[in-house]
């Protein structure tokens, strides 16, 4: 009878589970259907001015402003490379001067131990991106590492890794942000080990308008 019991229960977790991961990739794939970007009808805004970010929370947190560009923000909270490949496609289908790709984080803070699926979902992201924007420059943005952040990334995959992968991408610039927020002072990097403070984003938003200048 506990044996019976015992079975059922099982059962049942495995059932709720498995709901709950339903609707969860269910509200995942609506959303890629009609995209939520900031602002809402980015292909009102002036052409060849705009400038894309799609990634995790690290670029949905902040309002970018670009001296030049008008923004427009994609990014989700909690998105991996593996979800983002999923809706790259479903971006809008506007001209963008620039694409800047902020992802990896997400992957170190939930423990993900094999990069492969990281290494392959950035690439294809990248290729989507390539294909569909072909005029547009990529950015990708390098996780922060060292010790002024106080960086807090529990699991046991290597951020050097990820960056290693960004790095090796064709024909996408990668931004150095280790290097960006090396000249911050201690305590005004990041708040919480993973996510930034102002000061570290107004040094970001000034090396992307150094790398696009320079084009």
């Amino acid at each position: 009878m506990k044996v019976a019991s015992l079975v059922a229960s099982i059962v049942c977790a495995l059932v709720v589970g498995w709901v709950g991961a339903s609707k969860w990739n269910l509200g995942f794939a609506e959303t890629a259907q009609a995209m939520q970007c900031r602002p809402t009808s980015p292909q009102h805004l002036e052409a060849d001015k705009k400038v894309l970010f799609w990634g995790n929370s690290l670029a949905f947190d902040h309002g970018w402003t670009l001296d030049g560009y008008q923004t427009v923000n994609c990014a989700r909270q909690g998105l991996t490379a593996e979800r983002a490949q999923e809706a790259t496609s479903k971006l809008p289908k506007t001209d963008f001067a620039a694409i800047i790709l902020v992802f990896g984080t997400v992957e170190l803070v939930q423990g993900i131990e094999e990069t492969a699926p990281f290494e392959a979902a950035i690439f294809r992201i990248s290729q989507q991106l390539m294909q569909d924007h072909p005029n547009a420059t990529i950015l990708a943005l390098g996780i922060p590492t060292g010790s002024n952040g106080g960086w807090d990334y529990p699991g046991s995959t290597q951020p050097e890794r990820l960056n290693a992968a960004l790095e090796s991408l064709s024909n996408v610039q990668f931004v150095d942000t280790t290097q960006v927020l090396s000249q911050i002072d201690f305590g005004r990097v990041s708040y919480d080990g993973i996510h930034l403070f102002p000061a570290s984003y107004l040094a970001i938003e000034r090396e992307i308008e150094t790398v696009l200048g320079s084009d």
